[in-house]
């Protein structure tokens, strides 16, 4: 099997498996998106895609930190995706929350109230929360590496033990990766009530069209392909024998 055919093979198997009771597509799918998390944002909100850091994968929010009954809590909650622009707009550093959903259905209630948060909070907060968190981390290399990331975005500025937030991070853009079929009255009314809450949402046939070369074999085309698949056919609405 040559790097053509598995990546073929790879993208068939997401496609068929994604109709199991317990397969998690989201998770699998990810870092695919990941590939193309900037163009797709680049292409979304007017930026050139050079203008973007690499995004940093679930990046932890400290969600409940305003818990009365546990005010010392240290629980974060993880985005999807998280990429800030490279330089200043307006003396802001531009932030970008993405959401990944592959089922429209899973945006829930409990979702959407941290990332209103989210979105109602300075970027400079987060990242001091999690200047908090890591202190206290059972898992403190990763939160160095995570740190490390977070000053090649020129978020945070010092070194080990000594970081502090860099000044004008604006609060963020929430972004949901979704599918939908414009057709339907129930994805209409769910994508709406996201949309009232301050969010975008970039729907699969959208992404598609953003990332499609056209190129026969191409990654870009068969993921693109794939996309347009998964925004059509529902999961479980096709037994692959």
């Amino acid at each position: 099997m040559n790097h053509e055919e598995a990546i073929i093979q790879m993208l068939k198997n997401l496609d068929s498996w994604r109709h199991l009771p317990k397969y998690q597509l989201e998770r699998r799918a990810d870092l695919f998106f990941g590939l193309f998390i900037k163009k797709i944002l680049a292409s979304s909100n007017c930026l050139i895609e050079d203008e973007l850091f690499e995004p940093i994968p679930e990046f932890p929010f400290r969600y409940d930190k305003n818990n009365p009954e546990n005010p010392k809590t240290f629980h974060t909650v993880n985005f999807d995706y998280v990429l800030f622009t490279k330089e200043k707009k307006q003396n802001k550093v531009n932030s970008f929350i993405v959401e990944l959903k592959t089922d429209l259905s899973s945006a829930g209630e409990r979702n959407n109230s941290y990332l209103t948060k989210a979105k109602d909070t300075e970027f400079s907060e987060i990242v001091n929360n999690i200047l908090i968190v890591a202190k206290e981390s059972k898992s403190p290399e990763k939160y160095r590496c995570l740190l490390a990331k977070m000053s090649e975005n020129k978020i945070i500025r010092g070194k080990q033990d000594t970081w502090e937030e860099e000044p004008h991070l604006g609060k963020p853009k929430i972004i949901y990766l979704a599918p939908f079929d414009e057709a339907n009255p129930s994805d209409n009314k769910k994508i709406a009530a996201l949309r009232k809450k301050g969010f975008m949402v970039i729907g699969f046939k959208e992404i598609a069209d953003i990332i499609d070369d056209k190129q026969d074999n191409s990654f870009q085309h068969l993921f693109a392909r794939c996309l347009r698949e998964w925004n059509d056919v529902k999961a479980g609405s096709v037994c692959h024998g």
